[in-house]
């Protein structure tokens, strides 16, 4: 009994603030990683511009190189952009607040005009925390990308898969399930 009743705890806390919108300024016609807002809570923006910055050393290569050769061709496609970032500790806040802090002080995702942008931010679970999960997205996307649709990526594409340590396998999958809504949310880029 005490056994289901943690399995249910950490799968309450994995799903808390499943999806969110961002809702920076769409008139802003620059490139979303333009400008950056320093916050010491969350990860440093890497120097080098990659669509998986995978801070908490969960994912092999091969996953990272397949998230990432699909990130570039949706971006090429219609500007938008999948960001998958991991990091080892959410220093004291919840998923929603890093989730947003993070978005802001790395100047967010996709294209400012379009606002198509997509985070999925994971934290694993360690001996002391539970593990976290969340897909925050620009309010160019939430049409199809709702918070509902969100909350149903995280509880069948990822938490499964985390339950067995295989973190490669639900994020992957989450990004297989993300792409092509995000192509189909708005047309080529001419």
């Amino acid at each position: 009994m005490k056994l289901r009743v943690l399995f249910y705890a950490i799968a309450l806390l994995l799903t808390l603030g499943a999806c969110h919108s961002d809702k920076s300024d769409k008139n802003d016609n620059s490139k979303a990683s333009v400008s950056t807002v320093a916050d010491d809570k969350v990860l440093p923006r890497p120097s080098e511009d990659r669509p998986v910055v995978d801070a908490a050393h969960l994912l092999h290569n091969a996953t990272i190189d397949s998230i990432e050769t699909l990130a570039a061709r949706l971006n090429s496609y219609n500007g938008a952009q999948i960001e998958v970032v991991t990091v080892p500790s959410l220093n004291g806040l919840d998923t929603s607040e890093y989730a947003e802090r993070l978005w802001k002080a790395w100047g967010g995702f996709g294209d400012k005009e379009r606002n198509n942008g997509v985070l999925i931010l994971v934290k694993p679970k360690t001996a002391d925390e539970s593990g976290q999960v969340r897909i925050h997205t620009g309010l160019g996307v939430e049409n199809v990308l709702t918070n509902q649709l969100c909350q149903q990526i995280i509880d069948e594409e990822m938490i499964p898969r985390f339950k067995n340590n295989d973190y490669n396998g639900g994020v992957k999958a989450a990004v297989q399930r993300i792409e092509p809504l995000l192509r189909k949310a708005h047309p080529q880029i001419h």
